[in-house]
C-alpha cells in the first residue's frame, strides 16, 4: 500500500521526529560519502606506521617538498642555465624568452580549468598528477643533451660555434638550424611543467585551507609558500655548481677548457635530470593520502569544530 503524506496533527512527536530522521538519512549519508575520511595507504595496504602522516602536517610536509622541486626546476635551474642553453643550441634572446614564458602561458590557460575539474575531486591525487607532469617536463627538457651529440668548440677563445660546423669564418646553416630546432623541445617541456605547477598552487593550497582549523590556515599556507622560496634559492645554488661541470661529463679529460673560457658549456641538463626522480618519488606518498584528512568532516558539518 502506497504511503501518503504524514500529517503532523495525527502523529506523536516521537514518531514525527523518527520520520524526519529517516527523511534526512539519505541526504546525510550522501554528504558523509562526499566528505569521507580514510586511512593513509594504498588500496588495502594501510599499515599503522603510516597513520602518523595522515594529518595536515604530513600533507604540508610533502606539499612543501613538491613546491621545492617545482620552484627549483622552473625558476632556479632555468634562470641560471638560460645563457648556457642559448650558447649550446644557438638560440637568441627572443627564443629563450619564449621558452621561459611557456610555463606561465600553460599555467594561465589552465588556471581555471584545473581548479574547476578538481574542486570535488581527490586533491592528493591531483598532487600526484602534478609531480608526474613536473618530472615528465624535466625529462623532456633534458632530452636535447642526449640527441644533439657532443659539444665541439672552436679553436679560438671567441669561437663558440662547433669546429666541425665551421668553414673558415662561416658556420653551416643546416647545422645551426638543427640545433635551434631544440627550441621547440624546451617549449614542450616547460608547457608540461606548467600543467603540473597549476594544480599545486590552486588545489594544493585549497586542500590545506579546508583541512586545518581556520586560525591555523594562514600558518600552514605560509609554510607552503616558504618552501617555494627555498626551492628557488636551492635551484640557483645547485645549478651554479653544476655549470662548473663540463656539459659532456664523459669527455672532460679530453677538454682543454676551464669554466672561465667563453667556449665553456656547463652541465645545464643535470638539474633537469635531478628533477625527474625528485618529482616522481613524491607520487607515491600523495597517492597514499585519503581524499579528506581526518577531522575535515567535523570541521565542515559541526559548527563547534569551526570555532
Amino acid at each position: 500500500m502506497k504511503e501518503g503524506v504524514v500529517n503532523s496533527a495525527f502523529v506523536s512527536n516521537e514518531n514525527l521526529q523518527l520520520h524526519r530522521d529517516d527523511e534526512q538519512k539519505p541526504h546525510e549519508k550522501a554528504h558523509e560519502e562526499e566528505f569521507s575520511e580514510g586511512p593513509c595507504g594504498w588500496s588495502g595496504f594501510t599499515p599503522s606506521c603510516l597513520q602518523c602522516c595522515n594529518n595536515a602536517k604530513g600533507f604540508v610536509f610533502f606539499f612543501g617538498l613538491l613546491a621545492i622541486v617545482q620552484s627549483a626546476v622552473v625558476n632556479g635551474f632555468f634562470s641560471t642555465i638560460i645563457s648556457t642553453i642559448e650558447k649550446r643550441y644557438k638560440l637568441n634572446s627572443f627564443q629563450s624568452g619564449i621558452i621561459a614564458s611557456s610555463y606561465d602561458v600553460s599555467s594561465c590557460v589552465l588556471s581555471l580549468v584545473i581548479p574547476f575539474s578538481g574542486e570535488r575531486g581527490h586533491k592528493p591525487r591531483w598532487m600526484a598528477f602534478s609531480a608526474f607532469m613536473l618530472g615528465l617536463g624535466s625529462f623532456i627538457c633534458s632530452l636535447p643533451h642526449y640527441t644533439s651529440g657532443l659539444y665541439e668548440y672552436g679553436t679560438n677563445e671567441s669561437d663558440t660555434v662547433p669546429a666541425t660546423n665551421r668553414s673558415e669564418d662561416s658556420c653551416s646553416t643546416s647545422s645551426l638550424s638543427a640545433l635551434s630546432n631544440y627550441f621547440y623541445v624546451f617549449i614542450l617541456g616547460h608547457l608540461i611543467m606548467g600543467v603540473g605547477g597549476t594544480s599545486i598552487y590552486t588545489l594544493g593550497i585549497a586542500h590545506i585551507d579546508i583541512s586545518v582549523p581556520s586560525e591555523k590556515s594562514s600558518l600552514y599556507t605560509g609554510v607552503g609558500y616558504m618552501m617555494t622560496i627555498l626551492g628557488v634559492a636551492f635551484g640557483y645554488i645547485v645549478s651554479g655548481q653544476l655549470l662548473n661541470i663540463y656539459v659532456d661529463v664523459d669527455q672532460l679529460q679530453d677538454v682543454a677548457l676551464s669554466p672561465e673560457d667563453p667556449r665553456w658549456v656547463g652541465g645545464w641538463w643535470i638539474g633537469y635530470l635531478i628533477g625527474l626522480p625528485a618529482a616522481w618519488l613524491l607520487i607515491v606518498p600523495f597517492l597514499g593520502f585519503p581524499k579528506h584528512l581526518p577531522g575535515m568532516l567535523c570541521k565542515l558539518v559541526t559548527p563547534v569544530c569551526r570555532e
